[in-house]
């Protein structure tokens, strides 16, 4: 079912507000009214699910989390880096021993080290940002997938989710090698992709109790009662 490229086709996971996507440098994509990310969905309606959801409500928790060790960062380097200079000069001016003047600039310090720390904090909180998003955009495109009648390419995907072709490769790539697609290449030798459960093609086995004999030797039953039902005219002939 396809629709508008623009018509948003969901309510954000976040506001509950039926809204559009924008861009955005840190989350991809964010909601225009709460600025929570989002995940495009251009061409295709597919409903929110709880894995996208949670991937997404982890994300936004994620970049509050790096905006606060980024100026965590930053105050603590301006002011590490102010004092440092401030204590040269005394230092300079009132020229105490050795001893005092090197404590005294190790304690001083003590901020840049906190501001090394912070950076190392935000920089992990980023990574897990990512691997958030990555999650998120992955159950999109699976979705996306799994709804195409006759495959898609990495173009395609990449036209749902606004990103680059690069970008679909990669999350197409990773969908096959957790065996979530089949890839194949296609007669003009261009890589498709589809879902393992293509739509409108449901597979259903039901075995039940009695479909199935209890050992090898009900099997062996069985079928010597039906060769004695095959070969019953035979044999009242041959008598």
């Amino acid at each position: 079912m396809a629709r508008d490229a623009r018509e948003p086709s969901e309510r954000c996971p976040h506001c509950g507000t039926l809204a559009e996507v924008e861009p955005a440098p840190l989350v991809r994509h964010r909601c225009t009214v709460c600025g929570g990310p989002r995940v495009p969905r251009d061409g295709h309606v597919i409903d929110v699910t709880r894995a996208e959801s949670r991937a997404l409500a982890r994300a936004r928790k994620r970049s509050f989390e790096r905006a606060a060790w980024v100026f965590a960062a930053i105050a603590t380097g301006v002011f590490g880096s102010l004092a440092i200079v401030a204590m040269v000069v005394v230092l300079a001016l009132a020229q105490p021993g050795w001893l005092i003047g090197l404590t005294t600039l190790g304690a001083t310090a003590l901020p840049l080290l906190l501001a090394q720390y912070a950076r190392t904090r935000s920089r992990t909180a980023r990574r897990a940002l990512d691997a958030d998003l990555d999650l998120a955009m992955l159950t999109v495109a699976r979705a996306i997938v799994d709804q195409s009648a006759n495959g898609l390419v990495t173009a395609d995907l990449g036209a749902a989710l606004r990103v680059e072709d690069e970008e679909a490769e990669r999350l197409l790539t990773r969908l096959a090698a957790d065996d979530a697609v089949h890839a194949r290449v296609s007669e003009e030798g261009v890589v498709v992709y589809e879902g393992r459960t293509p739509p409108g093609r449901v597979r259903v086995t039901v075995t039940t109790a009695d479909s199935v004999p209890e050992s090898r030797e009900d099997q062996g039953d069985e079928a010597a009662e039906l060769l004695d039902e095959d070969d019953g005219p035979a044999a009242a002939a041959r008598r």
